[in-house]
């Protein structure tokens, strides 16, 4: 977590102490009830719809925007012939 988040996880924010690792929780009714004591939603947040490539990208986009984009845009997006 050091390198992603720039966090020392072995260091208390407080006190700036060495912390230890107490338990680690796996079960799952157990990490549930821990979530509600933290007050968290204990489900998983619903699954964001798929986006859309980037119009560049799209082989269909292309070939209708062709006509209507101008030529310096074209070039700049590599939809060329």
């Amino acid at each position: 977590m050091r390198r992603c988040f720039q966090l020392e996880v072995d260091k208390c924010a407080g006190c700036g102490g060495r912390m230890k690792l107490r338990a680690l929780v796996t079960e799952p009714a157990s990490v549930r009830r821990l979530l509600r004591h933290l007050g968290e939603p204990t489900d998983a947040p619903p699954l964001a719809p798929a986006r859309d490539p980037p119009f560049y990208r799209s082989p269909v986009l292309r070939r209708r925007t062709r006509q209507t984009l101008p030529p310096r845009q074209i070039e700049m997006f590599g939809l060329g012939p």
